[in-house]
């Protein structure tokens, strides 16, 4: 009896967790995403960051990526002026670091491809995609 109820505990917190993951379901086979987790978006280092990511943005759409911008508080998608919204994704299920800002790579297949803790420069994250076999698929058409 113990084990049934363990088991059905574990698939509630397993449902739990995707539920605050579902924001980014709708992208799966469609986008590859960045998140770019930080507390504060007048941190130098998150607007490097998104500098470099509009300075290759041919690089960024021929690859298919989606940015997140995601604070504790509100979240937007893009690389324009797109304004921010109150968060409806939990920043602390992402964020695993102190370091500001956070970058995580979330491929097609919606599993987490690569997180660093320091600037991520297009070279190292175009690579990393170009790498995978679904990209390699899409430069062969």
């Amino acid at each position: 009896m113990n084990c049934i109820k363990t088991f059905l505990l574990s698939i509630m917190i397993l449902n739990c967790a995707d539920i605050k993951a579902q924001d980014f379901a709708g992208h799966k086979w469609e986008n590859r995403l960045v998140l770019i987790l930080t507390d504060q978006t007048d941190n130098e280092n998150y607007r490097n960051q998104i500098e470099e990511l509009i300075y290759n943005l041919d690089g960024v759409n021929e690859r298919k990526i989606l940015v997140y911008h995601i604070t504790p508080e509100s979240f937007k998608v893009g690389l324009s002026d797109e304004k921010w919204q109150k968060a409806e994704t939990d920043y602390t299920l992402y964020k695993k670091t102190d370091s500001q800002p956070e970058i995580i790579l979330i491929g097609l297949d919606g599993g987490i491809k690569l997180r660093v803790n320091e600037f991520l420069s297009s070279q190292k994250l175009f690579a990393t995609i170009d790498a995978m076999p679904m990209r390699r698929q899409e430069m062969k058409r």
